[in-house]
């Protein structure tokens, strides 16, 4: 199967080329980020999965996380979510310096282009929204 580029009309659907190296975490993707400044608040399940896609297209995230143990493992590249090849992209695009995670909301959100939230819905006891 040939290699799946980013810029191809298939870049949409996901393959895996037969040296078994997905084309979002290609190790030859080594351009430094040149896209916006994204923080990203809540590294849950969605959160994440945002900021490891954003910075797979160029752009720099930090990903704000109120639990600091949380924190220092996927600072360590240790994920522990369920998502095909997201600790492969959490892994390369720390050591690209693309993705960088913090407690710090404050901090992380000075001077960014884009903010996004993606953390959880409060509920009732009901389990319905407020």
């Amino acid at each position: 199967m040939d290699e799946l580029h980013l810029n191809s009309p298939a870049a949409s659907h996901r393959t895996t080329p037969a040296n078994g190296v997905s084309w979002l975490a290609d190790p030859a993707n080594l351009a430094p980020a040149t896209g916006v400044n994204v923080s990203v608040i809540g590294a849950g399940f969605v959160g994440l999965v945002t900021a490891a896609g954003l910075t797979q297209i160029g752009h720099s995230v930090t990903c704000v996380e109120k639990d600091p143990q949380k924190v220092a493992e996927l600072s360590d590249g240790t994920v522990r979510l369920y998502e095909r090849d997201l600790p492969e992209l959490v892994r390369a695009n720390l050591s690209r310096k693309r993705l960088a995670f913090d407690t710090d909301s404050a901090a992380a959100i000075k001077d960014q282009d884009i903010i996004i939230i993606a953390v959880g819905t409060p509920t009732n006891a009901q389990g319905e929204c407020d």
